[in-house]
C-alpha cells in the first residue's frame, strides 16, 4: 500500500504537485532543447481532474505493484485509461518517471531523455495531470506519472 506520509519524507513528493505543473509550464514558456532538437516555447498547461485521476491511478499502480510501464496492469495504455474516466481527447500523452524524491529530479529526469522532454513541449497538449505516489516498500519508492491531453471542445 502506498504511504502518504512517514518519518522520512515520502509524502513529499505529493505534496509538491502544484510545484511540479509550475515547474513544467515554466520549461513549456521558455523553450526547450531536446535530443538536439530545439523547442520554442508554448503555452502552458492548465490542470484538468480527470487527467489528474488517471495520473494517480497510473502511479498508485506502479509504486503498489512494483512496476515501471506506460503499460497498466490491465494491459492498457494512457488512451485507455483516460478515456475509461470520461475524457474525450485529440491527442494524449503520459510521462513516467520512478526513484526520484522531488519534483526538481523528477523534471530533471524527463528534460534529460528525448521523447519524455518531447512530450513537456508539444504545442498540441492543453491540459495535464499529475501525480507522485511514494511507498518505500517498492524498488524505486517514488513513481510519478503526467498524463497530458487536448480533449474535444
Amino acid at each position: 500500500m502506498a504511504v502518504a506520509a512517514d518519518g522520512n519524507g515520502l509524502n513529499q513528493c505529493r505534496d509538491n504537485l502544484p510545484e511540479l505543473i509550475e515547474r513544467i509550464n515554466e520549461v513549456r514558456t521558455s523553450g526547450q532543447l531536446c535530443g538536439g532538437v530545439r523547442y520554442p516555447a508554448v503555452a502552458p498547461l492548465q490542470a484538468h481532474g480527470v487527467l489528474q485521476q488517471a495520473a494517480w491511478e497510473h502511479a498508485s499502480n506502479m509504486a503498489n505493484y512494483n512496476f515501471l510501464s506506460h503499460t497498466g496492469l490491465d494491459g492498457s495504455d494512457v488512451g485507455r485509461r483516460v478515456t475509461a474516466l470520461g475524457y474525450e481527447w485529440q491527442f494524449v500523452g503520459e510521462n513516467i518517471a520512478a526513484g526520484q524524491p522531488n519534483v526538481d529530479t523528477a523534471v530533471k529526469e524527463w528534460l534529460a531523455s528525448p521523447g519524455h522532454c518531447q512530450n513537456l513541449m508539444s504545442s498540441e497538449y492543453r491540459e495535464t495531470g499529475v501525480a507522485c505516489v511514494a511507498n518505500p516498500d517498492s524498488e524505486y519508492g517514488y513513481y510519478w506519472t503526467q498524463v497530458f491531453a487536448v480533449g474535444f471542445e
